[in-house]
């Protein structure tokens, strides 16, 4: 399994909501700082309560799963400095196998989750991340993962700054016969990026996002700023033309949507491979949050994908997914025991 995203350092805090107001944050979206809010990661790291954890959670969870030595493998780029130095010891510590472009001039990126009660808010500082530099898959060990591995899973906050590399990718997986997974990421992916990740929708196989960001995909899809429910949202991301089938559990499908909802119904759109489709939606039990759900998606993501790459059926996929994303929300920051 390869894993495709920004590494970033994730860095978590309680807070009051006025340090959002203070930096003009929106609750519960993803943004990326823009340079007179940069000071916020400063309050943030020096906070005697943050919570620093590995990055991308979601390929940690993949391998804890797995079980497997280095069959996950993770794709990203860092900086020559401790917060980089930080992140590769921790995730390699798990036995993820870090594939790392090192830039020398940028930072590490950090993403801070800020936690408001129920509420979690999220926002990047880039650095590094957004550099990666095309020729780094032609790296050895790069090529070794690809050859290796059955399925690749790539963030769209990689896709918007990273456009044709992920392209060679899902164009490579998909003409061997192997899995391409998306993540849509944020709003503002799919919004401002909206033809970058568009260009990967013939060759992917399984999507994933949430209620927003998948409405804003298909708003932005059809030009549009009129209201669509969520059963229709997953229908028109399926209507996508498609080139490929995949196997699932011994059955040919063309493509599977994931749109989460926290507590609101999980929705799940399946193309066959001869073009019909069915819209599904899964009641989510009531979760007792005892830590925050910063990662909660990723961790949706990773259980799932586990179980749909040791062939079991979508039931047991979905059930694994809220399964992980509820032992999730037990913890505080980016962190699974």
């Amino acid at each position: 399994m390869l894993f495709v995203g920004n590494a970033l350092l994730d860095v978590s805090v309680e807070c009051d909501i006025s340090l959002l107001s203070k930096y003009k944050l929106t609750l519960d979206e993803s943004s990326v700082f823009e340079k007179w809010q940069l000071p916020l990661l400063d309050e943030v790291i020096n906070n005697p309560t943050a919570i620093v954890s590995p990055a991308r959670l979601a390929s940690l969870l993949l391998k804890k799963q797995f079980g497997k030595s280095n069959c996950v493998h993770f794709l990203g780029t860092i900086g020559n400095d401790n917060f980089g130095k930080i992140l590769r010891e921790r995730i390699e510590g798990t036995g993820v196998n870090a594939l790392y472009d090192v830039n020398e001039k940028e930072p590490t990126g950090v993403a801070v989750g800020l936690i408001t009660s129920d509420h979690r808010t999220l926002v990047a500082n880039l650095g590094a991340t957004k550099t990666f530099h095309s020729e780094f898959i032609l790296n050895d060990n790069v090529q070794k993962a690809i050859e290796n591995s059955r399925l690749i899973h790539i963030e769209g906050f990689f896709v918007s700054h990273s456009p044709q590399v992920s392209l060679k990718l899902v164009e490579n997986f998909n003409s061997n016969g192997k899995i391409v997974s998306i993540g849509l990421s944020a709003k503002y992916v799919v919004s401002d990026d909206f033809d970058k990740v568009y260009a990967l929708m013939p060759f992917t196989d399984i999507i994933f996002g949430n209620y927003g960001e998948a409405r804003t995909f298909v708003k932005t899809l059809l030009k549009s700023e009129d209201e669509i429910d969520i059963e229709n949202v997953a229908q028109k991301i399926l209507e996508i033309p498609k080139n490929k089938s995949f196997t699932l559990n011994g059955r040919e499908t063309k493509k599977l949507v994931f749109i989460t909802g926290g507590p609101k119904p999980l929705v799940v759109g399946i193309k066959n491979a001869d073009n019909s489709c069915s819209i599904h939606k899964y009641e989510i039990p009531k979760v007792e949050i005892k830590g925050d759900t910063i990662g909660a998606g990723d961790a949706f993501l990773a259980g799932v994908i586990v179980k749909l790459s040791q062939n079991s059926t979508l039931e047991a996929a979905i059930n694994n997914g809220i399964k992980t994303a509820a032992e999730c929300c037990l913890h505080r920051g980016c962190f699974i025991e």
